[in-house]
C-alpha cells in the first residue's frame, strides 16, 4: 500500500507544527526536506547555541515518524 505524498514544503510545515506542540525551536533554526534514495531526509540549520542538541534529536524523531506516514512528492 502506498503512503500519501506531501511536498517538501508541506513536510517542513508538519515538522514545525509538531515541534510547536512539543518544544520551541531555537530562534533562527531552519528545517528543510530533501529527497534521499527513495525516501526523504530532514536537514537542520542551527539558529541557536550548541546547547540545543536535544531539540535537534526531537526534530529527527518527528521526521522519522512522519517518514512512516508520508512519501515525498515528486
Amino acid at each position: 500500500m502506498n503512503k500519501p505524498t506531501k511536498t517538501a514544503v508541506e513536510l517542513e510545515a508538519l515538522i514545525r507544527a509538531e515541534m510547536g506542540r512539543l518544544r520551541p525551536m531555537p530562534y533562527g533554526t531552519m528545517v528543510s526536506v530533501h529527497p534521499d534514495a527513495g525516501t526523504w531526509r530532514v536537514v537542520i540549520v542551527r539558529g541557536g547555541s550548541d546547547d540545543d542538541d536535544d531539540v535537534f534529536d526531537i526534530i529527527h524523531l518527528v521526521a522519522r515518524r512522519l517518514r512512516t506516514e508520508f512519501d515525498l512528492e515528486g
